[in-house]
């Protein structure tokens, strides 16, 4: 379950739907309770049927509270470096390789 559940959101994320995605934890990096997933999208109707496909969801092992969100303030810090291959996105760092490498 948990792979579909990965494909979901990273369909959504290919779709430019997903915002961002990931469990609650503590300071020890321990899970604590579920996670939260922030969508684009138009209506809360249009959140409740995307939130509705998620295959935890779907299958009924959990429960999707829709709660609208507006941002109204915050940064967000993106590097790329080319000549290093690097994307840094606030405080991760990925390495870039071609596609086919």
């Amino acid at each position: 379950m948990r792979r579909i559940h990965h494909r979901y959101l990273v369909d959504l994320e290919r779709r430019g739907i997903l915002f961002a995605a990931g469990p609650f934890v503590n300071e020890k990096g321990e899970r604590q309770g579920m996670g939260m997933i922030i969508i684009r999208a138009r209506s809360t109707a249009e959140a409740t049927r995307i939130a509705n496909r998620e295959p935890y969801t779907k299958a009924g092992m959990r429960i999707m509270t829709v709660t609208p969100w507006q941002r109204n303030e915050g940064s967000t810090r993106l590097s790329l470096n080319l000549a290093d291959g690097e994307l840094q996105f606030d405080n991760r760092t990925y390495a870039l390789t071609p596609k086919g490498s």
